[in-house]
């Protein structure tokens, strides 16, 4: 794995992204300039160790829908993740792969809002929602209804 406070101090740093996965620039240049390393965009020294950077796949991929509780919000388990290779080219070239992935649980009705159409790489195959988690509410709401009804007419008739 690639240990950028191991790199001399300045960079040259050649990022192959593409238009979808752009919006990773500006932190692959923060968490670079975190570990106190000067980084340009064009090669002006030969001096300088050359950093390319690709990203070949993002992704979002969600699990089954599950209940939190009995009348609970659904939950979906959500992985993300990041591929894509390295090279470090100095007095010799060193090409290595990463890949990044997270896993966290977000709620099924706010899965519209955490994607963003402007990323494709952000949305996922939504799964459904299970057909009888829908059907379950309205039958416990309505056979509560009918319970009531009937205790209120049997106590009253007494």
């Amino acid at each position: 794995m690639l240990n950028i406070s191991d790199l001399p101090k300045d960079i040259f740093l050649d990022l192959k992204l593409g238009s979808s996965y752009s919006i990773f620039e500006n932190q692959i240049f923060k968490s670079i300039q975190a570990q106190k390393k000067n980084t340009s965009t064009s090669s002006n020294s030969s001096e300088n160790i050359e950093l390319s950077y690709s990203i070949e796949n993002a992704l979002v991929n969600y699990g089954e829908v599950f209940r939190d509780g009995f009348l609970g919000d659904h939950f979906t388990e959500r992985r993300i993740s990041v591929s894509g290779s390295y090279r470090i080219q100095d007095e010799e070239v060193t090409i290595n792969d990463f890949y990044f992935q997270n896993i966290d649980t977000v709620i099924f009705d706010e899965i519209q809002t955490l994607e963003n159409s402007s990323y494709p790489f952000t949305k996922g195959e939504i799964p459904s929602e299970p057909f009888l988690s829908n059907l379950f509410e309205p039958l416990v709401a309505i056979t509560t209804a009918a319970v009531v009804i009937a205790l209120f007419f049997t106590v009253r008739s007494k």
